[in-house]
């Protein structure tokens, strides 16, 4: 197609943050030709600001501070704290394998776990922090994509997935700067768009209930929902919207005293931005 930019690729990932480096690694572990394309001018999304943390269970880090931590506590835990709305499937295979799919996953790419904090809904300290927090693990997540072949493509905005016959074949969008069309051949798609939460329009729409508030949106510019418009418009579902959104209420007060700072649970301030499960009562 003349003027349209064009790739071709056994997979195409679209966010080039943590979800979208990590499957990009195991499509180059798995032999195949994969191609990362991001909206902004740099990798990482918000996994590279945030934090870093990763909840680990049984880490060598929890042995050396004599923390004794099982998946059974940890589930208990989760449930514990998640309610009614926990994927109760999801949680256990993630807390069965985070040690060997996530620590030493990320360890073997060269990442540092350097120690523990904590983290709201856990009985022991299991919130395990890379050096460097986000920007390292991100960093050496990148490289490690790199290293391996694989290709990013930033200033690059995907807006649609290409439909033949009622299957994905691939994506259009354009580039960010230039405007100048995309377009996209592959044999299969990830979508790692990452978050909706800096875009009111969206956090209303999942959680009506806010429209009652004053609302400080706080998370990364890239999250603005993008993924979920056209996974919706291709026909796909999304579940479990009402529960991506942290809220930290504001009590409202009616004299002209100063505000106070809401009550939130020990060390949840350092992970605002962070999903960190169901509003905070005051």
């Amino acid at each position: 197609m003349a003027g349209v930019k064009q790739y071709e690729s056994d997979i195409a990932i679209v966010g080039a943050g943590g979800a979208g480096i990590a499957a990009g690694i195991e499509a180059r572990d798995a032999g195949a030709h994969a191609i990362v394309f991001e909206k902004s001018s740099e990798a990482g999304g918000a996994a590279i600001i945030s934090g870093g943390g990763c909840l680990i269970v049984g880490s060598p880090l929890q042995q050396k501070n004599g923390i004794h931590d099982t998946p059974d506590l940890a589930f208990k835990d989760w449930i514990d704290w998640g309610g009614p709305s926990v994927d109760a499937v999801w949680a256990r295979y993630y807390i069965e394998h985070a040690l060997h799919d996530l620590y030493h996953w990320a360890e073997r790419l060269g990442v540092k776990w350097v120690d523990l904090k904590v983290q709201e809904g856990n009985s022991v300290m299991r919130w395990t922090r890379p050096e460097r927090n986000g920007l390292g693990l991100m960093t050496h997540l990148i490289e490690s994509f790199r290293n391996k072949g694989g290709e990013i493509i930033p200033e690059t905005e995907i807006m649609g997935l290409r439909l033949e016959g009622g299957r994905v074949t691939g994506l259009e969008g354009c580039n960010a700067k230039t405007s100048e069309p995309v377009a996209v051949s592959s044999k299969a798609v990830v979508v790692a768009t990452g978050g909706f939460n800096s875009n009111l329009e969206m956090v209303l729409e999942f959680n009506p209930a806010l429209g009652n508030h004053k609302v400080l949106e706080g998370s990364g510019p890239g999250s603005t929902g993008s993924g979920h418009k056209f996974i919706r418009q291709a026909g796909g579902y999304l579940t479990h919207m009402d529960q991506l959104v942290l809220r930290l209420r504001h009590a409202g007060l009616s004299g002209p005293r100063a505000a106070t700072r809401p009550r939130v649970p020990a060390g949840a301030w350092q992970h605002l931005g962070q999903s960190a499960g169901p509003p905070v009562s005051q």
